[in-house]
């Protein structure tokens, strides 16, 4: 089975409410794969997503239904721009669909009614592309290229800070590095996932996108920590276990050993079971040796967040950079190449 089938059969299995940012992760990255994929699979898919939302159309009205038609769209808009992009560097002869006025939204942007001020970005700037070493330490060396040339000359030094708690002696790419994965690894350990999970309730306790109470509180109900996402995932039959897979499948080897389903089944069973994962992926996360992977990387982009400082996007070439959002945060731009980061310097 190709690349391509099989993220598109996963997507058509879980394609349901993103409230967890495992499940977001999930599609994300099957989305990505998708668009990857040649202008044929593009349009088989949109047509199986299209009849998705019809089905759902004659589905009843809940939070539930209405998140996942909404997910559809944005899916779809955001295949019709790569169509958009393909069809223009395909042939000269070949007359390009035209653009709509309307922005294409982001991929994973929740719909909300409440009406937000917009305040004026920084103004757009040039960037050319800097590769760093591929020894397992890219991101955090992409993270770095990102931060010591960015126009905010204190931005490493506040990141290493946001992280170690205190800036003794100067920075260097390696102590950069150094300090950030042993900080995140003692977060790990400590059971940071529980803070971030917290978050995320939080933010669904005082969104206004719910209709109803009752729909709000099944969102929190169905918002689950990472180990229980993992643990729940793991216990499922083999065809349904792709968000545990999923997540081995882009984890380093030492996390693969440790943590195969077999292993997992037998160590982790219980809900109490949660500490002890996260002390026992803490300690391969904190060996230098071990190349990163999203399930730390996850946790330096949640804390930066905190901190006014985006990390993004992932996927795909901006069409513009500036080194602040709207709302007066940093913007740090990396690109991610498979499993390499990469990152855009600001001119």
């Amino acid at each position: 089975m190709s690349n391509f089938v099989l993220a598109e059969t996963k997507l058509f299995k879980k394609l349901e409410n993103i409230k967890t940012p495992m499940y977001k992760k999930l599609v994300e990255e099957l989305v990505a794969d998708i668009l990857l994929a040649d202008t044929k699979s593009l349009n088989k898919t949109r047509k199986k997503l299209e009849s998705a939302k019809k089905i759902l159309s004659l589905k009843s009205k809940t939070d539930k239904n209405k998140q996942k038609a909404a997910n559809i769209d944005l899916i779809l808009e955001t295949m019709d721009a790569k169509n958009n992009s393909v069809s223009s560097k395909s042939s000269s002869k070949s007359s390009s669909p035209k653009k709509s006025k309307k922005q294409i939204s982001p991929l994973f942007k929740s719909v909300k009614k409440t009406t937000v001020k917009k305040v004026k970005a920084k103004s757009p700037q040039k960037a050319t592309l800097v590769n760093v070493d591929g020894d397992g330490n890219c991101f955090y060396r992409a993270l770095y290229g990102a931060a010591k040339t960015h126009p905010d000359n204190n931005l490493a030094p506040k990141i290493r800070h946001l992280f170690k708690g205190q800036n003794n002696g100067p920075i260097t790419e390696e102590s950069f590095i150094a300090d950030i994965r042993k900080a995140v690894a003692e977060k790990i350990g400590n059971g940071i996932y529980d803070t971030i999970n917290e978050d995320a309730k939080d933010e669904i306790r005082t969104s206004t996108e719910y209709e109803t109470e009752a729909g709000r509180q099944r969102a929190l109900e169905t918002q689950l920590t990472f180990f229980e996402d993992m643990r729940r995932s793991a216990f499922q039959k083999k065809a349904s276990r792709y968000l545990f897979e999923n997540w081995l499948q882009e984890s380093s080897d030492e996390i693969k050993a440790a943590f195969g389903v077999t292993k997992f089944k037998r160590n982790y069973k219980k809900p109490e079971d949660a500490a002890k994962f996260y002390k026992d992926l803490a300690k391969i996360i904190s060996d230098p040796g071990v190349y990163a992977s999203q399930t730390d990387i996850d946790v330096v982009k949640w804390v930066l967040k905190k901190a006014d400082i985006n990390v993004h996007p992932d996927i795909g070439e901006p069409k513009v950079f500036t080194t602040k959002n709207a709302k007066g945060a940093n913007n740090l731009w990396l690109k991610k190449d498979g499993d390499h980061y990469q990152y855009w310097k600001l001119l």
